[in-house]
């Protein structure tokens, strides 16, 4: 829903993180903290019958990759300015599916889980609980691995990446084009 929305013009998008009903599970609401971080609007909110969600109540092992995942989105704060401020004035939604920013390549038209963030940031998120791996596509270009930098030009086509544990970062790359 997200991606349908931030095309035909509502940017400010976001899910409350947890989800709005339901008790999420400390892995699960870990790992949408880490999603949420990426999304234009970030909140943990739910119904006043769900359980509370915020990141200080969760099992030990859980905070610092909650953590990791606000000081992420803190990091990136004056590109997220950047987009909102290039969306007011020119339309482009600042989170779009991978075939708004690629739409020659025909492999990304079915993408539905994942996304980019302006022209540059590739997201992936870990949406599955208990996932032992991301599965992504990569469209032709020069990608670097963020936050390291480190650059992957030979990375095209689908890749499963492994992401089994909650310390590891995000799957998330920068094409500069």
């Amino acid at each position: 829903m997200l991606l349908s929305i931030s095309v035909v013009g509502i940017t400010l998008c976001g899910a409350d993180v947890g989800g709005f009903f339901g008790n999420p599970d400390s892995e699960l609401l870990t790992r949408w903290y880490q999603a949420a971080a990426y999304q234009p609007f970030f909140r943990a909110h739910a119904h006043i019958d769900s359980k509370r969600r915020e990141p200080w109540l969760v099992a030990s092992e859980y905070i610092d990759p909650i953590r990791k995942a606000i000081q992420a989105r803190y990091q990136l704060l004056p590109y997220w300015y950047t987009l909102f401020a290039r969306s007011e004035a020119d339309g482009q939604p600042v989170m779009a599916p991978m075939w708004f920013h690629f739409p020659k390549d025909v492999n990304t038209y079915g993408l539905d889980d994942q996304y980019m963030i302006g022209e540059a940031v590739l997201v992936s998120p870990v949406t599955d609980q208990g996932a032992g791996y991301v599965q992504l596509y990569f469209p032709k270009g020069t990608w670097y691995h963020y936050p390291s930098l480190e650059v992957n030009d030979h990375l095209y086509g689908v890749l499963n990446s492994f992401a089994s544990q909650l310390m590891c970062n995000m799957k998330i790359t920068v094409n500069p084009t």
